[in-house]
């Protein structure tokens, strides 16, 4: 009786129009028949998912922030087997809600209007299970004998939204993704923005900017000239593996390598919708993933040569972009992947506060023109280290004490984990 009353309660508060305040997000998973129809299946045939939190406020019930989870991508064979059995190749193990609990990094799907100016509005995570960037059009398995469906699994997540949370009202919108899901925002926020017309869309492209370098262990030294560099041919085999969405313009000005269209420095002069970009500049993943450990600078000089000519090499990068007038940047001198939502300060601002002046201008915040701090310190000393974050990178688990309006089935009074064990195999999603 007990949990009925509970129930009732809440119902009777999503049809009243007000709004509870919640720190967690219901799961809504794609009607099967219409993920299978439309080959929007995550890598494993599984059916994708997505959690909605509803608007704590009236004015903000027709504004929206869509988040976009990261976590690589695999072109391999041994590389798909083994993804395929995590939360980012199959929803088979997503709960039944989630929250959205790293305050300092994703700030921007925080409830707390003391942290975040979106705080009243409705906020959607979207899982990433399909390993291709977002960008996947697969009508059916590929060779490797998976799908390949991002793109398809957006477009028809986006079209749930619609018919289940009355998205096709909406006025204002802001796309956001960290690491793949921000380059899975890049690709497909043009694309969107035009099926809504109606609605004002930006985008926010958090630890999205990878750089083609070569590995400290094949080079070495430091270059003042950078350290781009080529890779392997087998990125072709993403493009035909994931059957890849990408913007028309920028596939005809790569001359046809499309995977480079992955690249912030190549698409973003192609993408009009307003972009709020953030990137550290010794961004940690990044290094890591060239054989760098930053923990040895100081006793291997051309490491930190290397390091500092890596900052310079996307300082670069940067300046030679073509980015629109509703651009903005915020690059701090620092390691973190992603970069957090606040704290970090960059000419005296924090990422929060620099986004919201995206309303009224664009702004450039490259830190320090990529040059040395005192004492010949690399870094800002406003940089945080993953123990000051508030949770972990991403979805994690929640505990429900009241409902908030989502549209849709509310659970309460319960405990519940979401994507049991991702964050286990957190150092093996990014290989």
């Amino acid at each position: 009786m007990r949990y009925l009353l509970v129930y009732v309660a809440s119902w009777l508060i999503l049809q009243s129009g007000a709004y509870a305040q919640s720190g967690c997000a219901n799961k809504n998973s794609l009607p099967a028949s219409i993920a299978t129809s439309r080959s929007a299946l995550c890598m494993d045939g599984t059916v994708p998912a997505y959690y909605v939190d509803g608007a704590t406020s009236d004015q903000s019930r027709n504004k929206w922030v869509i988040f976009l989870q990261g976590g690589s991508f695999c072109f391999t064979q041994v590389q798909c087997d083994v993804r395929s059995r995590t939360p980012l190749g199959s929803s088979a193990t997503y709960s039944d809600t989630t929250a959205f609990n790293d305050e300092v990094v994703l700030g921007m799907l925080s409830s707390d209007p003391a942290n975040n100016d979106l705080a009243d509005w409705n906020r959607v995570a979207i899982p990433y299970c399909s390993q291709d960037l977002w960008s996947g059009t697969m009508q059916g398995r590929n060779k490797l004998g998976y799908y390949a469906a991002g793109h398809n699994i957006l477009n028809a997540i986006f079209e749930d939204l619609v018919d289940k949370h009355g998205f096709g009202n909406a006025a204002e919108v802001v796309m956001a993704g960290i690491s793949a899901g921000a380059v899975g925002t890049m690709l497909n926020v043009d694309f969107f923005a035009a099926k809504f017309p109606n609605a004002k869309f930006r985008a926010i492209v958090n630890a999205g900017w990878f750089m083609r370098v070569e590995h400290f262990a094949v080079l070495g030294r430091y270059d003042p000239n950078g350290l781009l560099a080529s890779r392997p041919e087998s990125e072709a085999d993403a493009v035909s593996l994931w059957n890849m969405f990408v913007d028309q313009e920028c596939a005809v000005s790569v001359n046809g390598s499309i995977f480079n269209c992955v690249h912030a420095s190549a698409l973003i002069p192609h993408i009009s919708t307003p972009l709020f970009i953030m990137q550290d500049l010794f961004d940690n993943f990044q290094l890591s993933d060239n054989n760098v450990d930053l923990s040895q600078m100081s006793t291997r000089p051309n490491m930190k040569n290397y390091v500092s000519s890596f900052a310079r090499t996307m300082c670069n990068e940067a300046a030679t972009t073509q980015f629109r007038s509703s651009h903005s940047l915020f690059f701090p001198a620092c390691t973190s992947h992603p970069v957090p939502w606040y704290k970090v300060l960059v000419g005296g601002k924090t990422a929060r506060q620099t986004f919201a002046e995206m309303q009224s201008s664009n702004t450039t915040l490259i830190d320090n023109n990529c040059g040395f701090y005192s004492g010949q310190s690399l870094f800002n000393p406003t940089c945080i280290d993953d123990t000051e974050r508030t949770g972990s990178i991403g979805l994690a688990s929640c505990t429900r004490n009241s409902a908030r309006a989502t549209g849709s089935n509310i659970n309460v009074d319960t405990t519940l984990s979401f994507l049991g064990g991702i964050f286990s195999v957190f150092a093996l999603l990014f290989t």
